[in-house]
């Protein structure tokens, strides 16, 4: 990594905001900038080996791990419940998904996922340093001093600072560390057996740590413990909400400020371990881990209470999950905090959503301490976290509690905000005296709610006394509410009701003969219409299809081959049949969605809920005699004792037959186009299946080829249109299905050389919550091609690149993309155990040329900006429209793919490096944008420079004269 001092030096010259207008001021001092930029961009950027995080059923110890026959260490082998995760690196030069690949074959790994980036949650700023002054407004915000009348001892609770380390020598900090009785000081011996030496004050889980450097390089940690529990009433700097908590460092994240997953996952399993009774993670994660989340199931079992930074992405993580505070909608043992203002308003950058952030407390420019000895001010979800980190361990001090009751205790405690109402789960800022006046009391509360179809688990504290659930749908005719007086699996912690099928979105509430509890509001989905059917005649098409319960309407969309679709025609629900005036000579493609109507209460604003889209169906003129009904183009080959489950896909509903030939030995076809089974012999398989239309005397036969070989169960193998064999596996679940689709059905990507659309079901998920398998696809024959790119449709029919998806990424001849069930790129729409996804692959051979004419990827401006970004648009059409037609520009592009993801990772290192990125790009996008205005400005700015500096001229001279 690149040294602080060299990122001081720059620092210095720049303050590091994205601020376009700043640079403008400053022209020498903005070209030393990016002289310094392009210096350790190319000389001295350096960047941790990348490596994958893997979970085995028995101690990996054993087994040991082998990649291109080479034994390969294992690091940060720990063990979690009743399985092992060990952390695997990356040789120079290899590929990440071919080890990937290689380890998802080990019999004794159960899955491996690429060990992502964690981050501290900290808004990049200037840090202002102040010694010994007590400047602390936040304590008088959250009622600090009414709640430390009552009590300010809490040093039998243990709070673990999941993060960069603490000042073990601080101050303020010296006398509240946690001291592990069962290890000897400085004896270079694990005493306690835990697998850390010497770890007095708690350890350093990073694989890189040498000697158990615990001690605070960057600050951030020990900020976070003087919020939590800087010592009080001691003449000295600051105070903590709990004055003298057991601070076990756990230094997770390095000097930078960034670590990765198996490292967060060993901290939190250090703490689990050790006996940490809450855990304080001011720290985010871009996307799902596994590891991670069987971590915190761990903590959930034992009932440690584990407090998060909700992001500081001022993003919705209903919509856009980060982790691990988005676990909170699977644990309640987690908690995921927002950022407010003194004056209880969210902060411009803070996270939020109505279902997956618990509350809110203070987090702009609190005064803690940091690192050295010294204090500072920072901002965020970081600073956020440890103030209720610190007030729940004043409740647990006060009375025993489990975790959940502490949760349920913070909820109904807090001060209600205007500003945050609908933006979390509770809208209310932290109250510490409140907070502690009804700790050990039993208050009702509703943590969250788990669809399954029309079902709705709710989880909660003190369920057991409610009697009643109501469910208020704000729709624009008016609120209409529905009432609950019996539950299914009614629990103190849980209760089942069943919504009827025509609910739309709305919000729940729980009543108990004394209290209600917060309200929690959902969004219901609708399904798409099903059953689409037609009759034609010379100048009519009528449409029929079944209309969902919920849907206000109906819209309906026609398109003609090579075309796009259009909206003809909307109509107000039930209404499920439509007449369409046709050329009689033109076929025609329709396709329909429902929706329905209501005022989102954060808003106000009305809100269209919109289904998936109907299946296609196709109407051709009836003389089109060649005209083919078939959506699947061909079926894989597959490996011996896969099981099979592969629904065939037409363009409209109808009965399939299986007419000439044989299945492969083991699979069946029903009449409605499933074919199943487990294949049980080797061999090609040539077969044809006719396809008859309902309500139609037309047949459409076609003949397939299926080949069963002798790979691995549950691989699965398609040929593109380059002769490339393409070969899918799920890392986890059962591949059950993949086929390819004809490229005539998709329109949207008209404008790119896609090769193949492969349809993918993976099934046998458990259905518990919302689970995830990578899949990746690899060209088997690498000498002969690679992929340029892939694309995953999500359930609205749009198609993003692998740049424009956070859990994906493509080498040369391997392309991995993560999908979550229920998620948008699941496109059955629900959460039952199994995944759909359609991916669209773009790959070339060594002797044709095959060039994207829509190239999405751009590393590292989509580091910096969210996807749809104007400036995204501009950068790329810059390079497409521009820089691809100048001598050498082709190969600068392909340089810069090969260099800039490991920029992007280096970036992400250096927040500030990250901010002075955005403003140059930002800058350059302008330019590209308006040159004609930036011209024009510029020469406005050059006279201006001129009549001044000749004024001054004329001043200095008659000065002298």
């Amino acid at each position: 990594m690149q040294s602080d001092t060299s990122l001081k030096a720059l620092s210095s010259l720049f303050s590091f905001r994205p601020s376009v207008c700043r640079t403008a001021h400053q022209p020498f001092k903005f070209i030393a900038v990016l002289l310094t930029l392009i210096y350790l961009s190319f000389f001295q950027l350096t960047v941790h080996a990348d490596s994958i995080i893997t979970t085995w059923r028995s101690d990996p110890a054993l087994h040991g791990f082998h990649f291109q026959s080479s034994q390969i260490p294992l690091t940060q082998v720990i063990q979690i419940g009743n399985h092992w995760t060990a952390t695997i690196e990356a040789p120079e030069n290899a590929s990440l998904t071919k080890l990937l690949l290689t380890a998802r074959q080990h019999p004794e790994i159960i899955s491996a996922e690429q060990n992502q980036r964690a981050q501290v949650s900290l808004i990049p700023d200037d840090q202002s340093f102040i010694d010994n002054a007590f400047n602390q407004a936040h304590h008088t915000q959250i009622n600090s001093t009414d709640a430390w009348d009552a009590r300010t001892d809490c040093s039998d609770v243990v709070v673990a600072v999941v993060d960069t380390g603490i000042d073990v020598d601080h101050p303020d900090l010296i006398t509240n560390l946690w001291q592990n009785t069962d290890e000897i000081p400085d004896n270079g011996i694990d005493d306690d057996n835990n697998g850390y030496i010497d770890d007095i004050n708690g350890a350093c889980v990073r694989s890189s740590c040498i000697n158990n450097q615990i001690n605070d390089g960057f600050g951030h940690g020990s900020h976070v413990a003087g919020l939590i529990a800087a010592q009080g009433n001691n003449a000295t700097g600051v105070t903590g909400a709990c004055w003298n908590a057991r601070l076990m460092i756990v230094k997770s994240l390095g000097d930078t400020g960034s670590g990765s997953v198996s490292d967060v996952a060993a901290g939190i399993l250090y703490a689990i371990n050790n006996g940490a009774d809450i855990v304080n993670a001011s720290l985010t994660i871009s996307s799902f881990s596994s590891t991670l989340k069987s971590v915190v199931e761990q903590a959930n079992q034992q009932g440690i209470l584990i407090v998060t930074a909700a992001g500081n992405f001022a993003s919705n993580n209903d919509q856009t999950p980060v982790y691990p505070a988005s676990f909170r909608n699977s644990y309640d043992n987690l908690m995921a905090i927002a950022n407010v203002n003194g004056s209880g308003a969210l902060h411009t950058n803070s996270n939020f959503g109505s279902e997956s952030v618990d509350f809110a407390a203070p987090g702009v420019s609190l005064f803690s301490t940091w690192k050295n000895g010294q204090y500072a001010n920072s901002t965020g979800t970081s600073m956020s976290a440890p103030l209720v980190s610190g007030v729940a361990a004043l409740m647990l001090a006060e009375n025993t509690q489990s975790d959940v009751s502490i949760k349920a205790g913070l909820l109904a405690s807090g001060t209600p905000s205007a500003d945050l109402d609908w933006q979390m789960v509770s809208p209310v800022v932290l109250d510490a005296n409140a907070s502690l006046v009804n700790s050990g009391t039993a208050p009702l509360a509703l943590f969250r709610a788990t669809a399954n179809d029309g079902s709705y688990q709710l989880f909660g504290y003190d369920l057991n006394t409610v009697n009643r659930v109501t469910f208020t749908e704000p729709l624009t005719s008016g609120e209409q509410e529905t009432e609950f007086t019996s539950f299914n699996n009614h629990t103190s912690q849980s209760l089942n009701v069943t919504l009827p099928d025509e609910t739309k979105s709305g919000i729940f509430q729980l009543h108990s003969p004394s209290s209600s509890s917060n309200q929690l509001f959902i969004k219901r989905t609708i399904s798409a219409p099903s059953n689409l059917a037609f009759t034609r005649n010379e100048t009519q098409v009528t449409l029929s299809w079944s209309t969902p319960l919920n849907a206000d309407q109906v819209r309906i969309e026609r398109g003609e081959p090579g075309g796009a679709f259009t909206e003809i025609a909307t109509l107000s629900a039930p209404a499920n049949v439509y007449q369409d005036t046709v050329d009689e000579s033109v076929s025609y493609y329709y396709r329909i969605r429902g929706g329905y109507d209501y005022v989102h209460p954060r808003t106000s604003n009305v809100t269209t809920e919109s289904s998936a889209y109907s299946s296609t169906i196709i109407t051709q003129p009836e003389d089109a005699n060649s005209f083919s009904y078939w959506l699947t183009e061909t079926l894989p080959s597959v490996g011996l004792g896969s099981n099979i489950k592969i629904q065939l896909a037409a363009s409209s509903s109808g009965d399939y037959e299986l007419t000439a030939g044989a299945l492969p030995t083991g699979l069946s076809l029903s009449e409605s186009g499933l074919i199943t089974g487990t294949v049980t012999s080797i061999g090609t398989f040539n077969f044809s299946i006719t396809f008859q239309p309902n309500g139609s005397s037309d047949e459409d036969e076609k003949p397939f080829t299926m080949t069963v070989n002798n790979s691995s169960a549950g691989i699965m193998q398609l040929t593109d249109q380059q002769s490339l064999t393409i070969q899918m596996s799920a890392s986890t679940g059962t591949l059950s299905s993949v086929q390819a689709l004809s490229l005539n059905n998709f329109s949207s990507l008209s404008g790119l050389s896609v090769q193949l659309v492969q349809q993918i079901l993976i099934s046998d998920l458990p259905v518990s919550a919302s689970e995830t398998s990578e899949i990746t696809l690899t060209i088997n024959d690498s000498a002969n091609g690679q992929f340029t790119d892939v694309y995953l449709a999500n359930n609205n029919n749009q198609w993003l690149s692998s740049a424009e998806i956070a859990n994906s990424q493509v080498a040369s001849e391997t392309a991995s993309i993560l999908v979550e069930d229920g998620s948008e790129f699941d496109l059955d729409n629900q959460v039952n155990g199994e995944i759909v996804a359609r991916v669209a692959s773009v790959s070339a051979s060594e002797t044709t040329s095959s060039s994207s004419g829509s190239d999405s990827r751009c590393f590292i401006a989509s580091a910096v900006y969210s996807n749809g970004h104007q400036n995204l648009s501009t950068l790329r059409q810059f390079r497409d429209n521009v820089l691809a037609k100048l001598p050498g520009g082709g190969e600068l592009i392909n340089y810069y793919y090969q260099a800039s993801p490991k920029a992007v990772v280096w970036m992400q290192d250096h927040p500030a490096l990250l901010n002075l990125t955005r403003s140059v790009i930002s800058l350059f996008s302008a330019i590209l944008r308006a040159p004609g205005e930036t011209l024009f400005f510029a020469l406005i700015l050059l006279f201006a420079w001129r009549t001044y500096h000749h004024r001054r001229t004329d001043y200095i001279t008659d000065k002298r004269s």
